[in-house]
């Protein structure tokens, strides 16, 4: 599977190590030393998220692994335009669970699926495989499931209902 990966920092650029050893990923950050290392793991260097969108066969799936709130609403309004019904974002940072059922709303208006994904574990998860549960559609889950699966410890990716209560089970546990 070719995927998206957005935020390289700490979390990110771990799980895209750990990524590329299964999948082909374009990786993209701000600070372009991180989007070198990426690089430098087997990663494809992306820019602009555009230019990321551009590098990504249909349907997409982009992961995004940035700070809660503006940076997600922010890299979602920029990724918007150059989607396709049928693509899918996913949430993996710690956004507030109403912001993923609005985001979910808000993208499903246009086709694109939108995933929130409570990702547990810290630095040594993004390594050696995180605790992951999923809100969103079914289809959406089954379109990225091959990329969940490889972030994940072995039996810990649980697909845990609609959109939004991905995020809210990670608070809650």
């Amino acid at each position: 599977m070719k995927a998206g990966f957005v935020g390289l920092g700490r979390m990110g650029l771990r799980m895209v190590n750990r990524l590329v050893k299964e999948h082909g990923i374009v990786a993209y950050d701000i600070n372009e030393q991180a989007v070198g290392e990426a690089e430098m793991s087997g990663a494809e260097p992306a820019i602009t998220l555009n230019n990321l969108a551009d590098k990504l066969p249909s349907p997409r799936v982009i992961w995004l692994m940035v700070p809660a709130g503006d940076p997600v609403e922010s890299i979602i309004n920029e990724l918007v335009p150059k989607l396709n019904a049928g693509d899918t974002i996913i949430d993996g940072g710690n956004s507030y669970y109403k912001d993923s059922v609005r985001r979910a709303q808000r993208l499903s208006a246009v086709g694109v699926h939108y995933l929130d994904v409570g990702t547990s574990g810290g630095i040594e998860g993004a390594e050696n495989g995180a605790s992951l549960t999923v809100g969103g559609s079914a289809e959406a889950y089954n379109a990225a499931e091959p990329l969940l699966l490889s972030i994940a410890r072995k039996g810990a990716c649980l697909h845990v209902g609609p959109s939004g209560s991905g995020h809210y089970v990670k608070i809650t546990h």
